[in-house]
């Protein structure tokens, strides 16, 4: 819970930042969609004793915000070089 809370904490400064025209809104939605995407990485392919501590459906659910992060990306990349 408290890696959720602190995602949607950086996802809403990432929109402060971009409303307020601010020069390091990319390199912060991009640093928070490779943390992201790498916690939940970890959360599907990490073990111990042979067992898989999280249950592969809830990995893949844990996907699922790094693709909303993916297209917040795209988008900041596409409006900063038009």
């Amino acid at each position: 819970m408290t890696v959720g809370v602190l995602g949607a904490l950086g996802w809403l400064g990432t929109v402060w930042a971009h409303r307020r025209d601010r020069r390091w809104t990319w390199p912060l939605a991009v640093t928070l969609l490779v943390l992201g995407t790498a916690l939940a990485v970890t959360n599907l392919t990490i073990t111990e004793y042979g067992g898989q501590l999280v249950p592969t459906w809830l990995g893949v659910v844990g996907l699922a915000p790094s693709i909303a992060g993916l297209v917040a990306v795209i988008l900041l990349r596409r409006e900063r070089d038009a």
